[in-house]
Protein backbone atom coordinates (compact mmCIF):
# COMPACT_ATOMS: atom_id res chain seq x y z
CA UNK A 1 0.00 0.00 0.00
CA UNK A 2 1.65 3.60 -0.73
CA UNK A 3 0.14 6.37 1.52
CA UNK A 4 0.34 9.61 1.09
CA UNK A 5 -0.34 13.27 3.34
CA UNK A 6 -0.44 16.32 1.89
CA UNK A 7 -0.63 19.08 3.69
CA UNK A 8 -1.59 17.93 6.82
CA UNK A 9 -1.65 20.69 10.00
CA UNK A 10 -2.75 20.02 13.56
CA UNK A 11 -3.85 22.63 15.87
CA UNK A 12 -4.90 21.62 19.15
CA UNK A 13 -7.88 23.84 21.14
CA UNK A 14 -5.58 26.10 22.81
CA UNK A 15 -4.25 27.54 19.37
CA UNK A 16 -0.78 26.01 18.87
CA UNK A 17 0.04 24.36 15.80
CA UNK A 18 1.35 21.04 16.63
CA UNK A 19 1.96 19.60 12.87
CA UNK A 20 2.64 22.16 10.15
CA UNK A 21 1.91 21.54 6.24
CA UNK A 22 3.28 17.58 6.68
CA UNK A 23 3.71 16.23 3.16
CA UNK A 24 5.24 12.48 2.78
CA UNK A 25 4.91 9.39 1.12
CA UNK A 26 5.68 5.62 2.57
CA UNK A 27 5.85 3.11 0.31
CA UNK A 28 6.85 -0.78 0.78
CA UNK A 29 9.96 -0.63 2.88
CA UNK A 30 11.06 0.77 6.74
CA UNK A 31 11.23 4.33 6.95
CA UNK A 32 12.68 5.69 10.45
CA UNK A 33 10.93 8.27 11.83
CA UNK A 34 13.04 10.85 15.04
CA UNK A 35 12.66 13.88 16.26
CA UNK A 36 12.84 15.30 20.06
CA UNK A 37 10.38 14.90 22.03
CA UNK A 38 7.42 17.48 21.55
CA UNK A 39 8.39 17.60 18.21
CA UNK A 40 5.05 15.71 17.14
CA UNK A 41 6.01 12.16 16.18
CA UNK A 42 2.98 10.93 18.38
CA UNK A 43 0.48 13.28 17.13
CA UNK A 44 1.55 12.74 13.15
CA UNK A 45 1.12 8.85 13.76
CA UNK A 46 -2.25 9.12 15.57
CA UNK A 47 -3.52 10.80 12.43
CA UNK A 48 -2.32 8.20 10.50
CA UNK A 49 -3.96 5.84 12.64
CA UNK A 50 -7.13 7.42 11.97
CA UNK A 51 -7.54 7.97 16.05
CA UNK A 52 -7.42 11.90 15.72
CA UNK A 53 -8.29 13.49 12.55
CA UNK A 54 -5.91 16.00 11.46
CA UNK A 55 -7.33 20.50 11.32
CA UNK A 56 -6.41 20.42 7.68
CA UNK A 57 -4.68 18.18 4.60
CA UNK A 58 -5.70 15.19 3.36
CA UNK A 59 -5.02 11.44 2.95
CA UNK A 60 -4.71 8.80 0.52
CA UNK A 61 -3.99 5.45 0.22
CA UNK A 62 -3.58 3.50 -3.04
CA UNK A 63 -4.75 6.20 -4.86
CA UNK A 64 -8.31 6.75 -2.48
CA UNK A 65 -9.25 9.94 -0.60
CA UNK A 66 -9.39 8.87 3.34
CA UNK A 67 -12.94 10.05 3.60
CA UNK A 68 -15.61 8.53 5.92
CA UNK A 69 -16.69 6.18 3.15
CA UNK A 70 -13.56 4.25 3.02
CA UNK A 71 -12.44 4.77 6.86
CA UNK A 72 -13.00 1.27 7.33
CA UNK A 73 -11.27 -0.38 4.25
CA UNK A 74 -7.99 1.68 5.35
CA UNK A 75 -8.18 0.62 9.11
CA UNK A 76 -8.17 -3.10 7.59
CA UNK A 77 -5.04 -2.02 6.50
CA UNK A 78 -2.90 -0.73 9.14
CA UNK A 79 -1.77 -1.38 12.36
CA UNK A 80 -0.34 0.68 15.49
CA UNK A 81 1.72 0.15 18.09
CA UNK A 82 1.78 2.96 20.51
CA UNK A 83 4.45 3.51 23.10
CA UNK A 84 2.15 3.08 25.91
CA UNK A 85 -0.93 0.54 24.97
CA UNK A 86 -3.93 -1.30 26.87
CA UNK A 87 -4.02 -4.46 27.95
CA UNK A 88 -6.29 -6.21 30.17
CA UNK A 89 -3.73 -7.42 33.76
CA UNK A 90 -4.92 -10.88 34.56
CA UNK A 91 -5.03 -11.94 31.06
CA UNK A 92 -2.41 -14.56 29.79
CA UNK A 93 -0.15 -13.30 27.01
CA UNK A 94 -2.06 -15.82 24.46
CA UNK A 95 -5.32 -14.41 26.02
CA UNK A 96 -4.50 -11.48 25.50
CA UNK A 97 -3.19 -11.33 21.63
CA UNK A 98 -5.96 -13.32 21.05
CA UNK A 99 -8.65 -11.05 22.12
CA UNK A 100 -6.86 -8.49 19.82
CA UNK A 101 -6.56 -10.81 17.18
CA UNK A 102 -9.96 -11.38 17.30
CA UNK A 103 -11.24 -7.58 17.00
CA UNK A 104 -11.30 -8.06 13.11
CA UNK A 105 -13.82 -10.89 13.42
CA UNK A 106 -13.26 -14.56 13.59
CA UNK A 107 -10.40 -15.89 12.53
CA UNK A 108 -9.04 -19.50 10.83
CA UNK A 109 -6.00 -21.38 12.63
CA UNK A 110 -6.19 -18.61 15.17
CA UNK A 111 -3.95 -20.91 17.75
CA UNK A 112 -1.44 -22.11 14.81
CA UNK A 113 -0.78 -18.43 14.12
CA UNK A 114 -0.58 -16.99 17.31
CA UNK A 115 2.00 -19.48 18.36
CA UNK A 116 3.88 -18.32 14.87
CA UNK A 117 4.29 -14.74 16.06
CA UNK A 118 5.12 -15.62 19.97
CA UNK A 119 7.95 -18.03 18.39
CA UNK A 120 9.04 -14.84 15.99
CA UNK A 121 9.08 -12.68 19.38
CA UNK A 122 10.84 -15.28 21.55
CA UNK A 123 7.33 -15.58 23.98
CA UNK A 124 6.50 -18.63 23.66
CA UNK A 125 7.75 -20.38 26.67
CA UNK A 126 5.76 -17.18 28.31
CA UNK A 127 2.30 -18.04 26.29
CA UNK A 128 0.50 -18.31 29.63
CA UNK A 129 1.96 -15.81 32.02
CA UNK A 130 -0.32 -13.06 33.30
CA UNK A 131 0.44 -9.54 31.55
CA UNK A 132 0.62 -7.60 34.74
CA UNK A 133 3.52 -10.28 35.46
CA UNK A 134 5.25 -9.25 32.95
CA UNK A 135 8.35 -7.20 32.41
CA UNK A 136 8.28 -4.04 30.11
CA UNK A 137 10.31 -5.32 27.43
CA UNK A 138 7.82 -8.27 27.24
CA UNK A 139 4.87 -6.30 27.17
CA UNK A 140 6.44 -4.02 23.94
CA UNK A 141 6.41 -7.32 22.61
CA UNK A 142 2.85 -8.49 22.95
CA UNK A 143 2.15 -4.81 21.26
CA UNK A 144 4.18 -5.08 18.52
CA UNK A 145 2.15 -8.68 17.77
CA UNK A 146 -1.18 -7.24 18.07
CA UNK A 147 -0.32 -4.54 15.91
CA UNK A 148 1.60 -7.04 13.28
CA UNK A 149 -0.39 -9.80 13.87
CA UNK A 150 -3.36 -9.26 11.04
CA UNK A 151 -0.72 -8.64 8.49
CA UNK A 152 -1.56 -4.78 7.85
CA UNK A 153 -0.05 -3.19 4.85
CA UNK A 154 0.99 -0.33 6.91
CA UNK A 155 2.37 -1.08 10.13
CA UNK A 156 3.03 2.10 12.88
CA UNK A 157 5.09 1.48 15.56
CA UNK A 158 6.40 3.46 18.52
CA UNK A 159 9.72 2.68 20.22
CA UNK A 160 9.16 -1.04 19.48
CA UNK A 161 12.67 -2.10 21.35
CA UNK A 162 12.28 0.31 24.29
CA UNK A 163 13.29 -2.05 27.28
CA UNK A 164 15.02 -5.18 25.19
CA UNK A 165 18.60 -6.49 26.16
CA UNK A 166 20.77 -6.50 22.87
CA UNK A 167 20.03 -9.29 22.07
CA UNK A 168 15.61 -8.94 21.27
CA UNK A 169 16.75 -5.63 19.88
CA UNK A 170 18.42 -7.30 17.01
CA UNK A 171 15.62 -10.02 16.99
CA UNK A 172 12.86 -7.20 16.45
CA UNK A 173 15.02 -4.96 13.72
CA UNK A 174 15.41 -9.02 11.87
CA UNK A 175 11.86 -9.17 11.93
CA UNK A 176 10.89 -5.70 10.91
CA UNK A 177 12.93 -5.43 8.13
CA UNK A 178 11.93 -9.11 6.71
CA UNK A 179 8.35 -7.46 7.34
CA UNK A 180 9.04 -4.20 5.42
CA UNK A 181 10.31 -6.17 2.06
CA UNK A 182 6.16 -6.43 1.06
CA UNK A 183 5.25 -3.85 3.70
CA UNK A 184 5.35 -0.74 4.59
CA UNK A 185 6.60 0.07 7.89
CA UNK A 186 6.99 3.56 9.98
CA UNK A 187 9.45 3.07 12.88
CA UNK A 188 9.35 6.32 15.39
CA UNK A 189 12.49 5.61 17.93
CA UNK A 190 15.02 7.83 19.66
CA UNK A 191 17.61 4.61 19.22
CA UNK A 192 19.21 6.15 15.72
CA UNK A 193 21.27 2.31 15.77
CA UNK A 194 17.79 0.99 15.24
CA UNK A 195 17.47 3.19 12.32
CA UNK A 196 20.62 2.60 10.94
CA UNK A 197 19.97 -1.38 11.34
CA UNK A 198 16.38 -1.08 10.15
CA UNK A 199 15.86 1.39 7.97
CA UNK A 200 16.11 2.89 4.16
CA UNK A 201 14.23 6.20 4.60
CA UNK A 202 14.04 8.58 7.23
CA UNK A 203 12.02 11.57 8.33
CA UNK A 204 13.33 14.01 10.56
CA UNK A 205 10.66 16.18 12.44
CA UNK A 206 10.97 19.07 14.76
CA UNK A 207 8.71 21.60 15.82
CA UNK A 208 5.87 19.96 13.77
CA UNK A 209 7.68 20.54 10.92
CA UNK A 210 9.36 17.80 8.42
CA UNK A 211 13.23 18.63 8.28
CA UNK A 212 14.39 15.55 6.11
CA UNK A 213 12.09 13.08 3.75
CA UNK A 214 14.86 10.78 1.89
CA UNK A 215 17.46 8.04 2.04
CA UNK A 216 20.00 7.44 4.77
CA UNK A 217 22.33 7.32 2.44
CA UNK A 218 21.54 10.95 1.19
CA UNK A 219 21.26 12.23 4.45
CA UNK A 220 24.97 10.64 5.45
CA UNK A 221 26.09 12.19 2.08
CA UNK A 222 25.03 15.49 3.13
CA UNK A 223 27.54 15.35 6.83
CA UNK A 224 30.67 14.47 4.87
CA UNK A 225 33.47 16.57 5.16
CA UNK A 226 31.75 17.98 7.79
CA UNK A 227 32.50 15.46 10.62
CA UNK A 228 36.01 16.52 12.22
CA UNK A 229 37.84 15.32 14.90
CA UNK A 230 40.79 16.45 17.30
CA UNK A 231 41.97 15.47 20.63
CA UNK A 232 43.34 17.30 23.53
CA UNK A 233 45.28 16.97 27.15
CA UNK A 234 43.09 17.88 29.62
CA UNK A 235 43.98 20.90 31.59
CA UNK A 236 46.58 21.82 29.39
CA UNK A 237 45.18 22.42 25.86
CA UNK A 238 41.33 22.39 25.79
CA UNK A 239 40.52 23.88 22.07
CA UNK A 240 37.32 25.91 21.52
CA UNK A 241 35.37 24.29 20.09
CA UNK A 242 30.88 25.39 20.71
CA UNK A 243 29.63 23.03 22.76
CA UNK A 244 26.83 22.97 20.93
CA UNK A 245 28.50 21.46 18.12
CA UNK A 246 30.06 18.51 20.13
CA UNK A 247 28.96 15.17 18.92
CA UNK A 248 30.96 12.97 21.78
CA UNK A 249 33.69 12.88 23.69
CA UNK A 250 36.12 9.81 23.66
CA UNK A 251 38.90 9.17 26.62
CA UNK A 252 41.96 7.46 25.42
CA UNK A 253 44.61 7.47 27.78
CA UNK A 254 45.61 10.65 29.00
CA UNK A 255 44.11 12.41 26.03
CA UNK A 256 40.67 13.23 24.94
CA UNK A 257 39.09 12.78 22.05
CA UNK A 258 36.45 15.19 20.47
CA UNK A 259 34.46 14.25 17.38
CA UNK A 260 32.22 17.67 16.43
CA UNK A 261 30.74 19.59 13.30
CA UNK A 262 31.40 21.81 11.14
CA UNK A 263 29.65 24.17 8.17
CA UNK A 264 33.35 25.64 8.02
CA UNK A 265 36.25 23.60 6.50
CA UNK A 266 38.98 22.73 9.15
CA UNK A 267 42.26 21.82 9.47
CA UNK A 268 41.71 18.48 11.54
CA UNK A 269 40.72 15.11 10.69
CA UNK A 270 37.26 14.21 8.89
CA UNK A 271 36.14 10.54 9.72
CA UNK A 272 33.31 9.03 7.17
CA UNK A 273 30.21 10.01 9.00
CA UNK A 274 27.86 7.96 10.95
CA UNK A 275 23.72 8.12 10.79
CA UNK A 276 23.98 9.52 14.38
CA UNK A 277 26.95 11.79 12.94
CA UNK A 278 24.85 12.98 10.07
CA UNK A 279 21.51 13.39 12.18
CA UNK A 280 23.39 15.86 15.10
CA UNK A 281 24.84 17.88 11.72
CA UNK A 282 21.59 18.09 10.25
CA UNK A 283 19.79 19.42 13.37
CA UNK A 284 23.01 21.80 13.99
CA UNK A 285 23.42 22.99 10.53
CA UNK A 286 21.07 25.94 8.32
CA UNK A 287 20.64 23.36 5.27
CA UNK A 288 17.78 24.49 3.29
CA UNK A 289 15.80 21.04 3.70
CA UNK A 290 12.16 22.78 2.80
CA UNK A 291 13.34 23.01 -0.76
CA UNK A 292 15.20 19.86 -0.48
CA UNK A 293 11.89 18.22 0.19
CA UNK A 294 9.89 19.93 -2.28
CA UNK A 295 12.59 18.86 -4.90
CA UNK A 296 12.07 15.44 -3.75
CA UNK A 297 8.02 15.52 -3.84
CA UNK A 298 7.78 17.17 -7.13
CA UNK A 299 10.24 14.38 -8.39
CA UNK A 300 7.43 12.07 -7.22
CA UNK A 301 4.43 13.63 -9.13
Amino acid sequence: MEIELRNINKIYKKGNPVLTDINISLKRGVTGLVGPNGAGKTTLMRIMSTIIRETSGSITFDGKKLIKDTLEEFRNKIGYMPQDFGFIPNFTVFDMINYYYSLNGSKKDTEKKIMKYLEMTNLQKYSKRKMKNLSGGMKRRVGLIQAMINEPDLLIIDEPTAGLDTEERRNIRQLLMEYGKEHSVLLSTHLIEDIENTCSNIIIIEEGEIKYDGSIQNLIQFSENHIYTTSYIECIEIPGIDESKIINRTIIGEQTVIKFFSNDELDFPSPPPSLEDAYLYIKGCNYDFAKHIETKHKSNT
